[in-house]
């Protein structure tokens, strides 16, 4: 098949019957341009013979659409053929001799089948695979396949099929690459419409019944001159056809495009009041449609699609709201926020990931976002409390598709809501040239959407800092409204739930966390429930926009991170794997130089502080009392760019390391550890690893080993999560100089997923603070909660310079309170502290 081409829609003759509009004596003029037309339709029996090429006065272009029509366009044909269900993506219709695909439900024919329809199928897939995209690959035995035939030779073999994992690869492929199929429904549509011939010699085999073409693509232009005209055309043509297969008739009469633009015209001519172009086209729809299945065999039983069908081309006069009411090609509708447009109307978002600080240093910063089109963006930055006129710089972004943020063929079957999933693609750059210690505000223009944020640059000698670290956020959607179980000391079986659901409480530590204005927000992993459910990651990004615009969010991975989620998305298999930690470094990974770390591990120097980000997850060797994730096996890997790095000694993080903490402790006043897996805790996680009664495979046990290096290089606290509660342990040693010091380690695993208590069995000697024992529940004659318990919360770090020229760094541990009514519903949430401050003091020199 031809590329087919989209060009520009050119001034049709209907622009002066446009402009007669609501004039005197409109009406009476348009019943004679119609009765003329008409006349002529009629008149034209003959034309050129079948050979003949293409009449150019009659030449039918669409308007200009961009990103975000197309994908409109896509998601209404995606409900009108499928109901917003993924899965009707494969449909095999009862009675039917052949399957039907994508979102257009395009034809697809076994070998030996012949039925009176076009075949759709085979053209879309060679369309596709030009101008799918690079990250739409449609799958091997697809591609492969010589000739394109359908696979399934019944129904019932396609049924029995429909779970498998060819058929869970072959709806993935077609749910992203919705919008192409979108451009090639509409290219289509030009094409075959332009290459349509005149009339014929003998009416019963006119490939143009009773018409004219010129009459019928003047109404053409009319009817897509609007958004909803523009979309009945294109839906109706994908729906039902053009109408010029001689096989697809019921007593000699069709149904298609060209039989219901005729009947169109033939209407407005013979109207008392001034044509209504897409209001008659729906009349004249209707009609066939009613008309078809009065013609129908009997044994066809087509009446009872009617009422679907009706439905279906009624809306398309339906009032256009939000996203719809925009002209093609202009973007999204500045009246509403692109994004609340997009889960309102099926509009494309400007932004799947809206931008975010990154990389922070003394001069510059990084900014990161994700786009649902390849289009560039533009980035201005302003001097904070200045005009629109006082840009400082303006730079343009250009994108690089994120293939690696696609969703998971298993984890489509989950996506609700009846929408389309967009494709990704990633914008990154650094603003430098940047002032010490004064702040700005940026804004992203991005396909007609604007996002905008804030940040600081620090002074070139900081009086203060500010950082905040919790962990084990787990999002997923389905935490909305979910309660976890609430542990308490000496309650092993968890039997409570907390009174506020996972989503509502990681909201409003969100919210506690903004309004003390960190420098910076670090998280000890399991940032989401399953890495490698794209689905989950949307929820991070959803719940951590507002704040991420305006404060660096730093990250090391846990477990969950590299967990491909649960039974079929492959839990801890290498490609499970892979896809989960590709996506976390998508988001998260900066490029650094060997000296700097890798992409799951570095350390940032902010004020008088180094802040150390490990990746735990690999302990060597494998399924030893040194390995941390036992189900995690990188020696099993089948290709070598998979790499999860391990932290023993021995690998070249440990060697980094050991670099890294010696610089900090000759360099800097504080020293501060943020990893995943907690070394000393009261929780289930600090088992010895392995899976025999009394271990964990996901132990944080052994990273106990590198108590010493943190002791000898002079860590003052090392930050973790993985074991959900909030817990304090101290241990005393020596530095390398042989001064006394003390290592704190801070488990604050209750970021926003679960509230655990400690593990039965499980003793720290370590331990100087749990908060389900050392702060004790109060509750009233009532039964309401008053203070005290495990709750959601954070840790706070300040850092402050004092008078005699040393720092002061206070470690607050902030907790949640949710005030409750004697009915248990949430009042508002008070932030409160622990009786768990630290504080450490470097005396100035």
């Amino acid at each position: 098949m031809p590329d087919l081409i989209l060009g520009l829609r050119h001034p049709g003759s209907w622009s002066t019957v446009q402009a007669l509009r609501g004039t005197a004596g409109a009406t009476i003029v348009l019943r004679l341009l119609f009765f003329l037309a008409l006349m002529l339709l009629v008149s034209c029996t003959r034309g050129p013979g079948p050979d003949s090429e293409p009449d150019q006065a009659a030449v039918f272009s669409l308007p200009a659409l961009d990103p975000a029509d197309y994908h409109w366009i896509a998601s209404r044909i995606y409900r009108n053929e499928t109901g917003g269900e993924l899965r009707q993506l494969t449909y095999w219709g009862e009675g039917e001799d052949f399957p039907s695909l994508g979102i257009g439900h395009f034809i697809w024919f076994p070998a030996g089948v012949d039925a009176p329809f076009d075949e759709s199928f085979p053209p879309l897939l060679e369309y596709l695979q030009k101008n799918g995209g690079v990250c739409a690959r449609p799958p091997a035995w697809l591609a492969a396949m010589n000739p394109v035939d359908a696979p399934w030779h019944s129904k019932q073999q396609f049924d029995d099929a429909l779970d498998s994992q060819q058929m869970l690869e072959l709806r993935a492929w077609l749910a992203s690459t919705a919008d192409a199929q979108a451009q090639y429904i509409a290219a289509s549509f030009v094409h075959r419409w332009n290459a349509l011939k005149l009339p014929a010699e003998k009416p019963a085999s006119e490939e143009l019944p009773n018409g004219n073409k010129d009459v019928l693509t003047a109404l053409l232009e009319q009817l897509v001159g609007t958004r909803q005209g523009m979309f009945a055309v294109i839906d109706y043509y994908n729906f039902k056809g053009l109408g010029t297969n001689t096989r697809e008739r019921y007593n000699g009469e069709g149904w298609g495009l060209v039989q219901v633009l005729r009947d169109t015209v033939r209407r407005q001519a013979s109207a008392n009041a001034a044509p209504r172009a897409l209001e008659d086209f729906v009349q004249s729809a209707a009609s066939r449609l009613t008309q078809r299945v009065e013609n129908a065999p009997p044994e066809r039983k087509e009446a009872k699609w009617l009422p679907g069908w009706l439905h279906r081309v009624n809306a398309y006069a339906e009032s256009p709201t939000g996203a719809e009411q925009r002209e093609p090609g202009t973007g999204i509708d500045s009246s509403v926020p692109a994004i609340k447009a997009a889960a309102n109307n099926g509009a494309m978002p400007a932004f799947r990931v809206a931008p975010y600080l990154t990389n922070p240093s003394a001069a510059t910063i990084g900014l990161r976002w994700f786009s649902s089109t390849g289009s560039n963006a533009t980035v201005r930055v302003f001097p904070a409390g200045q005009g629109q006129d006082a840009a400082m710089v303006s730079l343009s972004s250009a994108a690089t598709p994120a293939c690696e943020l696609e969703y998971d063929p298993h984890e489509l079957e989950s996506f609700g809501n009846g929408q389309l999933p967009a494709a990704s693609f990633r914008h990154q750059l650094v603003v430098d040239g940047l002032a010490a210690g004064s702040s700005y505000r940026y804004e992203v223009q991005q396909d007609g959407s604007i996002a905008t944020g804030t940040f600081r640059v620090p002074a070139a000698s900081e009086s203060s800092l500010r950082f905040i670290i919790y962990g084990d956020s787990e999002t997923e959607p389905e935490s909305a409204g979910k309660h976890t179980p609430w542990g308490v000391a000496g309650d092993v079986a968890d039997s409570r739930l907390y009174p506020v659901d996972q989503d509502s409480s990681y909201r409003a530590n969100l919210a506690t966390i903004a309004t003390r204005q960190p420098d910076i927000v670090a998280i000890a992993g399991d940032l989401v429930q399953s890495g490698g459910e794209q689905r989950d990651w949307d929820e991070f990004w959803k719940l951590n926009a507002t704040l991420a615009a305006s404060v660096p969010i730093l990250a090391a991975p846990g477990n969950h991170d590299y967990f491909g989620g649960p039974g079929a998305l492959g839990k801890y298999s290498e490609p499970a794997s892979r896809r989960a930690i590709s996506k976390f470094k998508s988001y998260f990974a900066e490029a650094r130089s060997d000296a700097d770390g890798g992409d799951t591990y570095f350390a940032i120097t902010r004020g008088p502080a180094r802040i150390i980000f490990i990746d735990g997850n690999d302990g060597l060797p494998p399924e030893s009392e040194h390995d941390t994730n036992w189900y995690l096996n990188p020696d099993n890997a089948d290709s070598s760019d998979f790499v999860v790095p391990a932290w023993t000694p021995g690998s070249e993080q440990h060697a980094w390391l050991e670099k890294t903490l010696q610089s900090a402790h000759e360099e800097n006043e504080f020293v501060f550890v943020v990893m995943h897996q907690s070394a000393y805790s009261s929780g289930v996680h600090a088992q010895p690893a392995g899976f025999a009664a009394g271990q964990d495979p996901l132990s944080g046990y052994p990273l106990r080993s590198l108590t010493d290096l943190f002791m000898r290089y002079g860590v003052n606290a090392v930050f973790s999560g993985h074991d959900e509660l909030y817990e304090h342990s101290r241990l005393s040693g020596q530095t390398l100089a042989g001064a006394a010091h003390e290592l704190h380690y801070f488990v604050v695993g209750n970021g926003g997923d679960g509230l655990r208590g400690p593990a039965a069995g499980v003793e720290n000697p370590y331990q100087v603070f749990l908060a389900s024992r050392d702060a004790p529940e109060v509750v009233d004659d009532e039964g309401v909660l008053q203070e005290g318990g495990l709750h959601y919360g954070h840790i706070e770090v300040q850092l402050d310079r004092q008078s005699d020229g040393g720092w002061q760094a206070r470690i607050e541990p902030v907790y949640l309170f949710p005030r409750l009514d004697r009915n248990g519903q949430l009042l508002a949430f008070d932030r409160r502290v622990y009786d768990d401050v630290t504080v450490l003091e470097v005396t100035g020199h």
